[in-house]
């Protein structure tokens, strides 16, 4: 009864860190054959499964790592352990899903809400985000552009007419973005 206590408080005064140390411990000592036989009691696994002898699978990695040498012997360059093999395409990621804020910011992208924000790849393959301009500080520049045209000789009634005629696209723009879509608008876009 005494070693009972004595192992009761030991278990209590064991740290997370510890308690996976005894664990993993505990598991390197397992043998192969022990998970064979379990995995043969539950009779979860087809026929074939069971009747597939440990050795036959220690005989098929022993010939891998044997490919795998007489690889790096024909091409120095290959200079990796079976595990390494192994895992080479567990880093890869073939689909993602999209986070909440990817979906939110598409979302209100597509109701007019926001601008996507471009990036641009440049030479030296770093990306850089560009910079949007807002609606109010573009509609701001086109008048101060409107009145530089204005203000000069050489300018002449199309291109005012021009840049007024893109202030007034831009401000039917902003002013359809603010009004909400009818439904048989949506249906036939």
């Amino acid at each position: 009864m005494g070693s009972d206590m004595d192992n009761e408080e030991a278990i209590k005064s064991l740290n997370i860190k510890e308690a996976i140390e005894i664990i993993a411990d505990a598991w390197n000592n397992v043998k192969p054959a022990t998970i064979k036989n379990c995995w043969q009691h539950t009779k979860i696994l087809p026929e074939t499964t069971s009747e597939m002898d440990i050795d036959e699978i220690d005989e098929d990695i022993a010939n891998f790592i044997s490919t795998l040498n007489c690889l790096k012997l024909a091409d120095p360059s290959v200079d990796m352990t079976a595990e390494e093999y192994v895992e080479l395409d567990s880093n890869l990621i073939s689909a993602s899903l999209p986070m909440e804020e990817e979906i939110l910011e598409e979302f209100l992208v597509d109701e007019g809400v926001l601008q996507q924000m471009q990036v641009h790849i440049e030479e030296d393959s770093s990306e850089v985000e560009e910079e949007i301009i807002s609606t109010k500080v573009g509609r701001q520049a086109l008048e101060t552009v409107k009145k530089f045209l204005e203000q000069r000789e050489f300018t002449t009634e199309e291109d005012i007419r021009y840049v007024r005629d893109i202030i007034r696209r831009l401000d039917e723009s902003v002013e359809k973005s603010k009004r909400q879509t009818l439904l048989t608008e949506y249906i036939t876009q």
